[in-house]
């Protein structure tokens, strides 16, 4: 698990300071004039990027809290859907080799941190203790002669 949450944290690294380099425009001097959009494309960076450090920092801990794996699925649900877009909308045939195992790596990181609930005991629970006088008449009565 600890290689996984090394991965997490590598990737998301990586989209962190990639995606910035794939949105640049063809030409220098052709530049976004849309604040809005540039605004846009920033947040959906981070909201991808969010996901991956969550489960990087915190994968250790979220086998016993609901909340965090509840914030794990939220967080990790914008990665898969939007490289699940990418990958089926067909639009941009350079990405694809990169978003494929994106989108997979991202469903495994799902199964393997979010998935998995505290499930319930498999032991059977132990007995009540018996008190004291219990203990101390049982064996000894059984061990006088009669």
């Amino acid at each position: 698990m600890i290689i996984l949450r090394f991965l997490a944290l590598l990737i998301g690294s990586a989209i962190l300071f990639g995606a910035p380099f794939i949105l640049l425009p063809e030409t220098p001097q052709s530049r976004p004039d849309d604040f809005n959009t540039v605004m846009l494309n920033c947040v959906a960076i981070l909201l991808v990027v969010s996901g991956y450090f969550f489960v990087g920092v915190l994968g250790h801990r979220m086998r016993k809290s609901l909340r965090r794996r509840i914030i794990a699925a939220v967080l990790l649900l914008f990665p898969i859907i939007a490289s699940g877009y990418v990958l089926f909308s067909g639009k941009e045939p350079d990405l694809l080799p990169a978003i494929g195992p994106l989108f997979c790596f991202t469903a495994f990181l799902y199964l393997a941190f979010v998935f998995p609930s505290n499930r319930r005991r498999t032991k059977r629970a132990m007995r009540p203790r018996e008190e004291s006088d219990q203990i101390a008449s049982g064996p000894i009565e059984s061990r006088q002669p009669t």
